[in-house]
């Protein structure tokens, strides 16, 4: 599966990433980060393309996946744009800043029909069953 990453800062670069590259189900077309400096280290030792501008990559690239690890600011903006552009999206937690940012993102989902995972990582440890419990 055509795959691009955005956002490659501690969870985009230590997890993601990595992830991605030891399944040969993903193909890692690209990634995308505003540091120009992360970019070439990614080209170095995998062989990425790598953008700053994130519209760019999607119009370029096509990626039928892709993986957004960007400061939740940006969630919003890179998962609308990534599904209008005919991809599926793998969003990291927290889904978007507000109610109202995260409903968008849903409204696109259901809109364009792409598939929406919103990757939580923690769900199933002691302490977030234990949470899941008190709140419900």
């Amino acid at each position: 599966m055509k795959t691009a990453l955005i956002g490659l800062g501690r969870i985009g670069w230590h997890f993601h990433l990595n992830e991605l590259l030891a399944h040969k189900e993903y193909e890692v077309c690209a990634v995308v980060d505003t540091s120009t400096e992360r970019l070439a280290e990614a080209k170095e030792l995998y062989g990425i393309k790598g953008y700053t501008d994130y519209k760019e990559m999607l119009k370029e690239e096509k990626p039928q996946l892709t993986v957004i690890a960007s400061p939740t600011i940006f969630h919003e903006e890179h998962a609308v744009a990534a599904m209008e552009s005919g991809s599926d999206v793998i969003l990291d937690k927290p889904m978007a800043q507000s109610f109202e940012a995260a409903k968008r993102i849903y409204d696109t989902h259901k809109s364009t029909k792409r598939k929406l995972i919103i990757y939580q990582p923690h769900r199933f440890t002691a302490e977030t069953v234990v949470a899941q419990r008190i709140i419900n």
